[in-house]
């Protein structure tokens, strides 16, 4: 700034030197006196300036004088001089966190909360820091409490520091790597902490069965298999509470399954009984409370046709030739043969006409097993003579018959007629 000075007076004078006094007088400094040994003249009026600087030396008012000194009535003119000093900024300090990072947060199950973990802030050297925001770049951890956002922290004040708690808390297993963000405006205005954790599986139970899948052959339709055991094992962390286990199909069971502890298991026992012919395929369910809480057995079968008891008379028809009448003959043999696959039940064995039978056959005949009967011819009058041999049993046709036949004579004897009736020759 520039001072200006006029002679007022009617008469010529001489500007001296002038100075600066006053309790700011070093904050204020002359850079120009075009003043000093200056004539000014009242006609024509002249003029002359001084121009100063400040250079404030502390903040506030700053009040000095300037005196400039001449031959003039007034010898020493006083110039007031008033400014005001504002403190030169103060960089920020950095800002630092205890504990400053990484922070593990160890493992936890899926759903659970770490303790919290907290975080102090402050300021690392002289100066006020002000903390604008704090923010986590990810998932699986939440901030719970903030004394920090919004704050100005700096040392030797109130408060010198701030706080903050983190906790983690997985919502899936695996391993959790987040930057928790501290924005500020200190000398590092983005403060990163680097955070992990490792989320755990809950305790669960878990139940597996061997074998996945059950074959039980061809089977005869209407004829049980022997049981084949199925092993249900609890490969999980907590006991598993079995509720319902069932088969469907042609298929059932039995079990002694309950509560199954961890690394322990149970049998279920699996039969298969064929209700029609060709692939039967059924399942074993298996009920808990588990996290698999339906487990499936395929049951795979097959119906084949059932067997049966099979009659068989060899030879199957049977023919005595010419006998006489009342008298036995020679007997024939049949045999007597079960050719199904299951026992033949016998019942009687008779015949009808003029033939007779005996024999030694049991009221079961296994599978494959024979027995003789002996067929015998007595014809009651002379002539052909038809008749049947009649084997009744539990086979299909409940009956089965062989044709026996032969020819009845007489001798010619005294007193009668070769006409009468065939002769025996």
């Amino acid at each position: 700034m520039s001072v200006n000075f006029t002679n007022s007076g009617n008469g010529s004078l001489t500007i001296g030197n002038a100075a600066l006094t006053g309790p700011a007088a070093a904050s204020y400094q002359v850079i120009a006196d075009g003043c000093a040994g200056q004539t000014l003249t009242a006609v024509p009026v002249t003029s002359c300036a001084i121009s100063l600087a400040m250079q404030p030396q502390a903040a506030g008012t700053l009040a000095a004088t300037l005196l400039v000194a001449s031959d003039a009535t007034n010898p020493t003119l006083a110039v007031s001089l008033t400014g005001t000093g504002s403190a030169i900024p103060v960089a920020p300090p950095a800002v630092a966190a205890t504990p400053p990072g990484p922070v593990d947060f160890g493992s936890h199950r899926v759903g659970t909360q770490s303790p919290p973990t907290t975080f102090t802030l402050a300021p690392s050297a002289a100066g006020p820091v002000s903390i604008s925001s704090i923010s986590l770049l990810g998932s699986g951890f939440s901030v719970v409490s903030d004394t920090c956002t919004g704050t100005t922290i700096a040392q030797g004040s109130t408060p010198a520091s701030c706080t903050f708690s983190v906790i983690f808390t997985p919502n899936v297993e695996g391993q959790y790597r987040i930057s928790l963000q501290v924005l500020s405006n200190a000398t590092n205005p983005q403060l990163l902490l680097d955070l992990s954790g490792t989320g755990t599986p809950l305790p669960v139970g878990r139940l597996g069965a061997s074998p996945p899948t059950v074959f039980f052959g061809t089977q005869p339709i209407g004829v049980a298999t022997g049981a084949q055991a199925v092993q249900v094992v609890n490969t999980g962390t907590l006991p598993v509470t079995v509720g319902a286990v069932r088969a469907t199909g042609d298929f059932t069971q039995t079990n002694d399954c309950h509560i199954i502890n961890v690394g322990q298991g149970c049998r279920a026992l699996v039969a298969f009984t064929a209700t029609q012919e060709g692939e039967r395929s059924g399942t074993l369910t298996i009920e808990s409370d588990a996290v698999n809480p339906q487990l499936d057995v395929f049951l795979v079968g097959r119906g084949s046709p059932a067997p049966v008891p099979i009659v068989e008379l060899s030879p199957g028809a049977v023919t005595f030739g010419t006998s006489f009448m009342g008298s036995g003959g020679n007997g024939t043999l049949v045999t007597l043969r079960n050719a199904g696959g299951v026992s033949l039940e016998l019942g009687r064995i008779y015949t009808i006409g003029d033939f007779s039978v005996t024999h030694a056959c049991p009221a079961s005949l296994p599978p494959s097993a024979s027995c003789a009967v002996t067929v015998g011819f007595s014809p009651s009058i002379t002539g052909a003579r038809a008749g049947k041999l009649v084997v009744e049993s539990n086979a299909a046709a409940g009956v089965k018959e062989a044709a026996l036949s032969g020819t009845g004579c007489r001798n010619f004897g005294l007193g009668t007629s070769r006409l009468a009736a065939p002769t025996c020759k």
